[in-house]
């Protein structure tokens, strides 16, 4: 059994040894001792993640009973059905009978359950957990971060916008990085924490990087390199951060007639920046994560300064808004 912290919430993963559990431990950094918490007895919210065997040992009544009484959303996971269970304490399933996680979510506590063999069962359990961290009521963003000159940003866009690209010229360019795909934030001190060991980056993205890091022979997790902060920052003389305040949002954006291939910072409003910030959220599963998120993406927009940054050539240093000319 392996116990990690995150501000003050104990994820507890039941068996280490799983390829889940495998992953989950190479996605979180469980070194970090940020906050209190020593033990799952003194955590504001629990977390378990155990594998299982088929998905008729999660429920006391017959799986097909079950399935009768939950209502399916229609969306889709990749090959994966989303379901919520109409019972009083939410229960989330994604998969099938022979692949797929469920989730019960407790006033303080949370299950995952997790059974079959399918390639992207880890990734639907971090998705899993993401929603009991909301549950819990942290403000889980899907965003890159970074801080300079004691100002913490947040990089927000559509996949494909440049967040990897913009946190890496940020790194080369004496930033401190936070995070480049989750951040988790607390609204009880507006504190934005980073859990990520390393960044994970297409073939593309590593050009960005000098040729000594390009050349290296980093780890790679189905498409992606992992290449950790440590060394990152080794290189590029900046230090990595695990937590600070955010004072800005940055709204990122790429244009076709950006022909001086500089960044340009443009102030925007808190209206615009709250559209984007759902959209990082996801999608909040239960009526207690919606609430939770509607309120703290309010706060956190109400608190800070909103920007758009057109990209320009992805060679350039990036500098901060109040260094521009």
């Amino acid at each position: 059994m392996t116990s990690i912290n995150i501000i003050n919430r104990s994820l507890v993963i039941k068996n280490p040894e799983s390829k889940v559990g495998q992953f989950l431990q190479y996605f979180w950094n469980n070194t970090i001792k940020d906050n209190k918490t020593k033990n799952s007895s003194t955590s504001a919210f629990n977390i378990s993640i155990i594998e299982t065997n088929t998905i008729e040992e999660l429920f006391s009544h017959p799986s097909k009973t079950f399935l009768q009484s939950v209502k399916t959303i229609e969306h889709n996971i990749d090959i994966f059905t989303l379901t919520i269970a109409n019972e009083q304490e939410p229960c989330w399933l994604l998969g099938t009978s022979t692949n797929g996680v469920s989730l019960r979510l407790k006033n303080k506590s949370a299950l995952i359950n997790y059974w079959g063999d399918e390639f992207l069962l880890p990734h639907i359990v971090l998705a899993a957990i993401i929603e009991a961290l909301r549950y819990s009521g942290l403000l889980c963003l899907h965003a890159a971060s970074a801080s300079i000159n004691g100002q913490g940003y947040i990089f927000l866009g559509k996949s494909g916008t440049g967040k990897t690209t913009t946190l890496l010229r940020a790194i080369k360019s004496g930033w401190s990085p936070l995070a480049e795909d989750t951040i988790l934030l607390d609204p009880t001190t507006m504190l934005a924490y980073g859990w990520e060991k390393s960044i994970r980056l297409l073939p593309t993205s590593l050009q960005v990087l000098d040729k000594p890091l390009r050349s290296h022979d980093w780890d790679k997790n189905f498409d992606k390199f992992s290449v950790p902060y440590n060394s990152l920052c080794d290189y590029y003389a900046t230090e990595r951060q695990h937590c600070f305040p955010i004072h800005h949002i940055v709204q990122l954006a790429r244009h076709k007639d950006n022909q001086d291939n500089l960044c340009q910072w443009t102030q925007i409003s808190a209206i615009d920046i709250t559209k984007s910030l759902w959209n990082t959220v996801g999608l909040p599963l239960s009526e207690r994560s919606q609430q939770f998120s509607a309120q703290h993406i309010g706060k956190l927009a109400r608190h800070s300064t909103a920007w758009r940054l057109e990209l320009g050539n992805i060679n350039s240093p990036l500098a901060p808004p109040s260094f521009q000319s």
